[in-house]
């Protein structure tokens, strides 16, 4: 967890783009997610991302990882879901394997002692049926607290210099990881900041509204750091 790229990772990635080079191929590098983490069901961030922010939650204690304490729930009330559902509107809902199992989120969840948190999306029987294709279509995991409460904090912790140290910085060394991958390869064409980030916030009204001008300061603050740097990037971003 501290924000240094492993050696591993780096080498299968520069053995994927030269493989791809060799057939004439040309990468663009994607900086994907899905629900931001496997520890909410999805895959991008590093586990330990979310885990650190449920650490520092605070005396609200947000949800921002899914274990038996912080079960997979909805951002939305209770309450407004039932009149959005009266009013014909389609509602997702979190779904359980077993509606008998007392602790269907302990599987692979941090802290759990019960499988690598790594693979939690694919590990946890009750997150599959959350993270399928039909689940994915209804909006599960992109509504859940989880989610919505982890991109909040992501999208603003260039703001605040814990929050900085703690998750900016991180994602910094990563693009800069992956714009020298551009600078060491010709065949790579440019390199994207986030793939469909998602929206952030609820079940506030006022931090959901306010998301995407968050999501537009998170990357002015990561250009105006490369430019900072002494040697600033030339690759291409999107």
């Amino acid at each position: 967890d501290s924000g240094e790229i492993d050696p591993s990772f780096a080498a299968r990635l520069q053995e994927t783009v030269q493989a791809f080079a060799s057939e004439g191929v040309y990468v663009f590098l994607d900086a994907h997610q899905d629900a931001l983490c496997t520890t909410n069901g999805g895959e991008g961030f590093p586990w330990w991302i979310t885990a650190k922010m449920q650490d520092t939650a605070g005396w609200l204690n947000k949800s921002y990882i899914t274990s038996p304490d912080h079960p997979l729930r909805l951002a939305i009330p209770d309450f407004l879901q039932e009149i959005l559902t009266l009013s014909g509107l389609p509602i997702p809902s979190v779904k359980l394997a077993d509606e008998s199992d007392p602790d269907p989120w302990r599987a692979y969840s941090v802290g759990g002692n019960a499988g690598n948190p790594a693979y939690m999306n694919v590990g946890n029987v009750s997150m599959r049926l959350n993270n399928c294709d039909s689940a994915w279509g209804e909006g599960t995991l992109i509504l859940s607290a989880q989610v919505q409460n982890a991109a909040h904090r992501f999208w603003n912790s260039h703001a605040s210099p814990k929050e900085r140290q703690a998750y900016f910085e991180p994602y910094l060394n990563f693009v800069r990881f992956l714009c020298s991958i551009w600078e060491a390869n010709s065949n790579v064409v440019a390199v994207e900041l986030f793939n469909e980030p998602p929206i952030g916030g609820l079940p506030s009204f006022v931090k959901a509204m306010a998301c995407r001008r968050d999501l537009f300061s998170f990357y002015s603050a990561v250009l105006e750091a490369l430019d900072d740097d002494s040697e600033p990037t030339k690759a291409p971003l999107a």
